[in-house]
């Protein structure tokens, strides 16, 4: 992924948690304890070339690109809602984005009174693809 679609994906996202809740902290890398909540943690964890598609005209490389999001919420009586609300739109955003979900799951965290939900989500792109720019 070039650092031009990396930045598309983090303002995308960003856009789409604020929305849902303006208070939220965004960043692009992890911590394990975010010092605001809700968080949101958007980074990319993987960019491998995993074929070279081959076709009578041309060879292209396509690469699979992995976009990791954590998000955190301490929210008493709340937290796993709040998280699951945030996760919401930020799925939609990377299904527009061409994005396929491989996992959405709660992870334990280092601080039992913070609930973390991470998701993983992967695109193949290559030649002539592009990434959505409208909306």
């Amino acid at each position: 992924m070039s650092i031009y679609n990396r930045n598309r994906v983090y303002t995308r996202l960003r856009t789409a948690v604020l929305a849902v809740n303006s208070n939220a902290f965004v960043a692009s890398t992890y911590t394990p304890t975010p010092a605001k909540f809700p968080a949101v943690s958007i980074r990319q964890i993987g960019k491998v070339q995993p074929v070279q598609n081959v076709t009578l005209d041309h060879a292209d490389d396509q690469w699979r690109d992995t976009i990791e999001v954590q998000v955190f919420s301490n929210k008493v009586g709340g937290a796993l809602t709040e998280a699951y609300r945030l996760m919401d739109a930020i799925e939609a955003e990377m299904k527009v984005l061409g994005y396929i979900l491989d996992m959405l799951q709660p992870i334990d965290n280092m601080d039992t009174t913070i609930f973390r939900l991470v998701g993983r989500w992967h695109r193949t792109t290559g030649g002539a693809d592009q990434m959505p720019t409208n909306n």
